[in-house]
């Protein structure tokens, strides 16, 4: 599946993406990539911390009240 997008940018910021080549199909579908990858990774690891924090909790002797 394939969509177009069409987005509204500062003449700055395009002017300098142009400049950089930033612009380029093949360089956005590279940073889309990226920042996915870059998302699930963090949510990955939280869900890593979350798993380990729970583990440690249980593993605590518990405390008398």
């Amino acid at each position: 599946m394939q969509i177009e997008v069409t987005f509204t940018l500062p003449d700055d910021l395009v002017r300098d993406a142009q400049e950089l080549g930033i612009l380029e199909e093949q360089v956005i579908n590279e940073l889309l990539q990226a920042e996915v990858d870059r998302r699930v990774n963090d949510l990955v690891n939280e869900e890593i911390h979350a798993y380990r924090a729970e583990k440690r909790a249980k593993e605590r002797p518990q405390q008398i009240q």
